[in-house]
């Protein structure tokens, strides 16, 4: 999960690897992918 400490959890939806940017020291950035929804349901993994 991106966000697993946010309370109530965010779901990203339609992500992509085109959306992964890497920055100089290629940590992990995620771009143009907006929030589909807040999910209030349990955690499970899928």
């Amino acid at each position: 999960y991106m966000h697993e400490v946010c309370q109530p959890p965010l779901v990203h939806r339609n992500l992509k690897s085109a959306n992964v940017l890497l920055d100089d020291d290629f940590s992990a950035h995620v771009s143009d992918c907006g929030l589909d929804s807040i999910y209030t349901g349990s955690c499970a993994s899928q």
